[in-house]
This record gives C-alpha cells, sequence and structure tokens, in this order.
C-alpha cells in the first residue's frame, strides 16, 4: 500500500500555532534593545523608557542649538574693552616718534646757530637746514592727532582746543625758515631770519608745552 508522503512546510506556510498572535513564539529571541548615542557632558539629557511588548523604546527629549546672541554680546564687549588699550599703544608709539622728529628739529636749528652765531662758514649747510625746518613745519599738523597725549607726551591739551592757533605758527614757522634759506649767504639778513625763526617754536612751545 502506497502511503502518502508528507507534505514539506514551505516558506510561506505558518503553522496553526504560529498564526497565533497572542501566543508568543518559542523560538522568539531576547529583547531588542535600541542603540542610545553618547552625547557630550554638556548635551547629556534625562532618558526615559517604557517597554512595549518584546522591545524597549527609549525617548530622548530634544535638544535646541545653543543660541549665539549671548556669544556675540560677550565677543563685542571684549573688542570694546581691548581697543583703548590699543590706542593707547599707538599713541605712546607716536608720541615717541613725535620726541624724536623734535629732537631732529632741535638739532637743524643748534647747527644753523653755528653757522649764524659762530663764525662756521658754511652758508650751503644754513640753507640745507632752513630747507629741513621748512619740511619739519609741514609734518607738524599730521604728528598731533586728536587724542594722541600719551604716556611722556609733553603737549597741553590746548593743542586740539585752540588748533587753528597751533597750525597757525607752524605755518609761520615754515615761512621763516623760507626767509632764512634765502638769506644764507648774507650774514646781516640771516641773523635776523634765524631769529623770527627760533622765536616761532619759543611761542609754540610756551603756549602748548608743558615743560
Amino acid at each position: 500500500v502506497d502511503l502518502p508522503l508528507p507534505l514539506r512546510p514551505t516558506r510561506h506556510s505558518r503553522s496553526p500555532r504560529s498564526m497565533d498572535s497572542s501566543t508568543p513564539s518559542s523560538r522568539a529571541g531576547p529583547p531588542k534593545l535600541t542603540v542610545i548615542p553618547r552625547k557630550p557632558s554638556n548635551a547629556i539629557a534625562h532618558i526615559q523608557t517604557r517597554t512595549k511588548g518584546n522591545y524597549i523604546v527609549s525617548r530622548q527629549p530634544p535638544t535646541y542649538p545653543m543660541r549665539r546672541e549671548p556669544m556675540r554680546y560677550l565677543c563685542a564687549a571684549c573688542l570694546l574693552f581691548l581697543l583703548p588699550a590699543a590706542n593707547a599703544a599707538g599713541s605712546d608709539e607716536l608720541v615717541e616718534y613725535r620726541s624724536r622728529v623734535m629732537e631732529g628739529a632741535q638739532r637743524h636749528l643748534r647747527a644753523a646757530s653755528s653757522i649764524v652765531n659762530d663764525g662756521v662758514e658754511l652758508p650751503a649747510h644754513l640753507a640745507e637746514h632752513a630747507r629741513a625746518l621748512q619740511a619739519f613745519s609741514r609734518m607738524i599738523p599730521e604728528m598731533f592727532p586728536p587724542g594722541s597725549h600719551g604716556t611722556g607726551s609733553d603737549a597741553k591739551p590746548e593743542i586740539w582746543q585752540r588748533w587753528e592757533e597751533f597750525t597757525g605758527l607752524a605755518q609761520r614757522l615754515g615761512k621763516n625758515a623760507a626767509v632764512l634759506e634765502e638769506t644764507a649767504a648774507d650774514n646781516r639778513r640771516r641773523k635776523q631770519a634765524y631769529t623770527d625763526v627760533l622765536e616761532t617754536c619759543r611761542a609754540c612751545h610756551r603756549e602748548f608745552r608743558t615743560r
């Protein structure tokens, strides 16, 4: 007697027991866990978990990006704090430069005095010293920008309060130095021209220099 062969279960066939959704499968594996990525210490939030069937559902509160306005305000405050220090440093450098230029002008005056008053017969050199004093007079306004009375400066605040008078003395110095250049070869006239140059420098120092 030929017996019928048992049917081989196909891929899509299910046992009657597996059709019952209320009964858990005996081949069910361990509960599956969701992987929670590790966050930096400053971004860790409280994680709440709850169970649902064979799974653990993790829920993390939403995180919001850090607002950048406070950082902008902090950067602006730092700039406001550092700018006065930078300006003060620049002012000190300008004061040092200005002092060196003034020393150079004084040396030209002393050298001119040696020719005019001490009998050094170098009239061509006197004309060169006079041209140097003219150039110096044109540099004066640029060397005294507002607020450039830094550490070690002898400049009075009256320079900027009476700016037109201060620049007028600089222009007068240039004109008197031009006369000194023209009269460099005339022993009589160059003495008066040199005196006018020297008196202009003294008048400026008397009004706008602390010492």
